[in-house]
């Protein structure tokens, strides 16, 4: 299920106002949603994937906005949570299916370089692992797989006392990821 808030811009003297959202963008669908607000903003909880278009207008007599499309994919998952801000991700779905992330944190003091892995579509993740451990620090990670499947990870670090761009390969068979 998927919580969507919707805003507009107010219309001074507006009584309220009529938002429509549909599967279709004729609006005529056994699926239309039309309800009426006081407010510029409105939220509905939607518990099928797909896309929708929704369009607004000012009461009494207003005409209709422009129509807007938004599609709703997969629910949202929440994949770090810790104490510290992260930064900059980067997704990978590997040949075999497992899903890399790689971002980069101030959790160690600076800014190092972490991942994860899901061997699951994304419903579980392994734990945090810290991947860069010097002392400087590393940004804008971003990876890609071969076509002989070794894990391509790039990023731009001040290692060298300059910043420049920095890269990896690693065997994902055989290997963590260490940097």
């Amino acid at each position: 299920m998927s919580n969507v808030p919707f805003t507009w811009t107010s219309i001074p003297n507006a009584a309220g106002y009529e938002i429509q959202i549909d599967t279709a963008p004729t609006f005529d669908t056994p699926s239309l949603i039309s309800q009426t607000t006081t407010s510029a903003s409105y939220s509905h909880t939607f518990t099928a994937l797909g896309a929708r278009y929704w369009r607004v207008r000012a009461l009494p007599n207003g005409g209709y906005s422009s129509i807007w499309r938004f599609v709703i994919a997969t629910p949202l998952t929440q994949v770090t949570a810790a104490a510290q801000d992260d930064f900059d991700p980067t997704l990978l779905q590997a040949a075999d299916g497992k899903l890399w992330v790689v971002w980069h944190s101030y959790r160690s003091g600076n800014a190092d370089l972490w991942y994860k892995t899901s061997s699951d579509n994304g419903a579980t993740w392994s734990t945090d692992t810290q991947l860069t451990t010097d002392t400087s620090m590393h940004y804008a990670p971003a990876l890609a797989q071969s076509s002989a499947g070794k894990l391509w990870l790039a990023w731009f670090s001040y290692r060298s006392d300059n910043y420049d761009l920095w890269y990896k390969t690693f065997d994902v068979k055989y290997y963590a990821l260490t940097v």
